[in-house]
């Protein structure tokens, strides 16, 4: 990782990224040179209208897509650089994903679909079995390990999804819209999950959303707007 000059490595790096979609003879510009740093530890928020451009830069940071111009570095990696095999690797050793929708397996119970990333990683079963218990008990899940997602409530999949996300101990989670489809106390609970996890881990969180409570709550937010991202004050 690359100091960024604050005297915090630098975990992702965008420079000059832009992306457009075509759609039969019509193209679409969504992304017109996107530059952004997120270091070490730090929180960055990014709100917006719908359809701005928000989760696609945000798929674009995780490897999920590819840019049509720019770079993209994550923890050094530069993604136009790796092949599918490889932005694999890049997923789950330095980043963790958290949805609006909770994308769990739903014929695996809790631990199982938070145990799933360190089996990716080479962990042993009863190992990923022990550090996916323990992070579902820190979440507050500890009586629902056994349960599938349908027997969950709608903030415990999203805690679920959260503790997968952090199972690996990612350098960075990135979440899009991780409350738009909870009521403002699950919210509420999601947040400073997020924030307590930030803190204990020490990972980056960029959060794609629209609550502006939880923006400001952030280290910086800006806002995405005509493809490029400005300093909301």
């Amino acid at each position: 990782m690359n100091d960024n000059g604050s005297g915090r490595s630098t975990v992702i790096e965008c420079h000059q990224v832009k992306k457009t979609f075509v759609q039969g003879a019509y193209s679409v510009p969504v992304l017109n040179a996107v530059n952004l740093s997120v270091a070490k530890g730090e929180r960055v928020a990014i709100v917006g209208a719908s359809g701005a451009g928000k989760s696609t830069l945000l798929h674009l940071m995780g490897g999920l897509d590819q840019a049509d111009a720019g770079e993209i570095s994550v923890c050094g990696h530069a993604l136009n650089e790796q092949n599918e095999q490889e932005l694999a690797c890049i997923r789950n050793q330095h980043l963790g994903f958290v949805y609006q929708f909770h994308h769990l397996l739903p014929e695996f119970s809790a631990v199982e679909n938070v145990a799933i990333p360190l089996l990716i990683a080479g962990m042993n079963a009863s190992d990923a079995k022990a550090k996916a218990i323990g992070l579902l008990e820190k979440v507050g899940l500890g009586h629902r390990l056994s349960h599938k997602p349908g027997e969950l409530s709608g903030g415990e999949r999203q805690r679920t999804a959260i503790a997968r996300a952090v199972v690996c101990s990612p350098n960075c989670v990135l979440a899009d819209e991780p409350t738009g489809n909870l009521d403002a106390k699950n919210s509420q609970q999601i947040y400073e999950l997020l924030l307590e996890l930030n803190k204990e881990i020490g990972m980056s969180l960029v959060v794609v959303t629209h609550d502006l409570e939880l923006a400001h709550r952030m280290d910086r937010c800006l806002e995405m707007t005509n493809g490029c991202l400005h300093t909301l004050g």
